[in-house]
Formats: structure tokens, C-alpha cells, sequence
């Protein structure tokens, strides 16, 4: 009996703060691009997770086919390219971009509990109407993301 009066206060506790605690949600986002006349077709989905509207992470699968081998190792190199320096002068960004016959895939992820927004904002001045408190919301980068013809579910 003394076990119980215990341990019931103990387990009622666990569940008042399990459902405290802040909720990871995502949304997904796409952009498909036919640029056949140009040698490829560009498909990329956007899965952003955020907690009370504040982006945590973005995740993008960018799919690159093509058919001429010179234009998946140019994007290779430029998203390579893009997204270390990005990683060297914010942080938060991992990558991985690969090449298999006529089809490029790249996986990145942009930590943005880990990115400088900050130091972003300050180099890329448009950025700080996406900004609210200085973190990105999930509106605001779906407001983004939109004008660049990516679409977004609701």
C-alpha cells in the first residue's frame, strides 16, 4: 500500500509533463521544375519541423535527373559548394550529394537551432523580414519559400 501512495503521485506527474512538453510538428513543401529544354528536371520536397511556429530544422530531398552526366556533376559540385560554405560561415548544415546513372540526390539538413541567424541576417539582409525575435518562423519561411514557386500543404 505504501508502494502505491508513491508511486501513483510519481506516474500522474510523468504524465502532466509528457504533455507539457513542446510538440514537434512538419509541414511539407515541393518544387517540381521541367527544364527539359535546359538537360534536367529538378523535384525537391522541404519537410520543416517546428515547435510553437519556430522552425527547428528543414530537411530537403532534391532530386536531379538528367541524362547528360556533365550536368549532374555541375550541380553536384555547385550544391557541394553552396552548402559547405554555408556550414563554414553559419553551421547547422549537413549534406550528402550523390550521382547514380542519370539521376543526382541530395540530402540536406539545415539545423536552424544550430544556424547563426544572426550572422545570416547581418550577411543577407532581405533575410530579416523572414525573422521574428531573431528565430525563423514557419510562416515566414513558407511566405519565402513561396516566392520562389515552392509550394507549400496548409
Amino acid at each position: 500500500m505504501k508502494h502505491i501512495k508513491i508511486f501513483l503521485p510519481i506516474c500522474i506527474l510523468l504524465i502532466i509533463l509528457t504533455g507539457c512538453k513542446d510538440k514537434t510538428k512538419t509541414t511539407t513543401c515541393t518544387l517540381e521544375s521541367d527544364q527539359k529544354p535546359n538537360g534536367y528536371i529538378l523535384n525537391n520536397k522541404y519537410t520543416i519541423y517546428y515547435s510553437k511556429d519556430i522552425v527547428k530544422k528543414v530537411e530537403i530531398n532534391q532530386v536531379i535527373s538528367s541524362e547528360k552526366n556533365d550536368i549532374l556533376n555541375s550541380f553536384k559540385e555547385s550544391i557541394s559548394k553552396q552548402y559547405e560554405s554555408n556550414n563554414n560561415l553559419y553551421g547547422g548544415y549537413t549534406y550528402d550529394v550523390k550521382v547514380d546513372k542519370d539521376k543526382l540526390e541530395a540530402n540536406i539538413t539545415i539545423d536552424y537551432t544550430k544556424v547563426n541567424l544572426d550572422k545570416y541576417s547581418k550577411d543577407n539582409e532581405a533575410m530579416k523580414e523572414y525573422l521574428t525575435d531573431g528565430k525563423l518562423t514557419k510562416d515566414k519561411l513558407i511566405k519565402l519559400y513561396k516566392t520562389s514557386g515552392i509550394k507549400c500543404e496548409k
